[in-house]
């Protein structure tokens, strides 16, 4: 909610794009079993840390577009993957310094897409 109010839409525009995201079939059928898998794994990695004192990443669920450039997508499936909970807050990092450099005009937004499509394609770069 807070991203999209960063981005200045409405509260109720914000709640609006969610409550359309839920009522999709496609939210029940394929959206809440990748949630629950990603939970059922969370658990089985807490599971190892504490029993074996293995040290094995979290996990979170990502966005391949970014919620704050799209917010209906912040519960499409297209949109969302389980990933590497390290990464992903690099990622969301490298992003918001890419956005910031845009934002005050240091680098064009064609540049800016680049960086990202490289950021996507080449995760371990990170």
């Amino acid at each position: 909610v807070k991203i999209g109010i960063r981005e200045g839409k409405e509260v109720d525009e914000i709640f609006n794009s969610f409550q359309k995201q839920i009522n999709d079939p496609d939210f029940y059928e394929k959206v809440v079993p990748l949630i629950l898998k990603k939970v059922q794994l969370q658990d089985k990695i807490r599971y190892n840390r504490e029993k074996f004192g293995l040290d094995i990443d979290d996990l979170h669920i990502s966005h391949k577009e970014a919620v704050v450039d799209n917010i209906d997508t912040t519960f499409k499936l297209s949109n969302i993957f389980i990933g590497k909970a390290k990464l992903n807050r690099k990622e969301v990092a490298l992003k918001n310094k890419i956005r910031n450099l845009h934002f005050f005009g240091k680098v064009g937004i064609v540049q800016v897409k680049l960086l990202l499509n490289l950021v996507k394609a080449f995760p371990e770069m990170l």
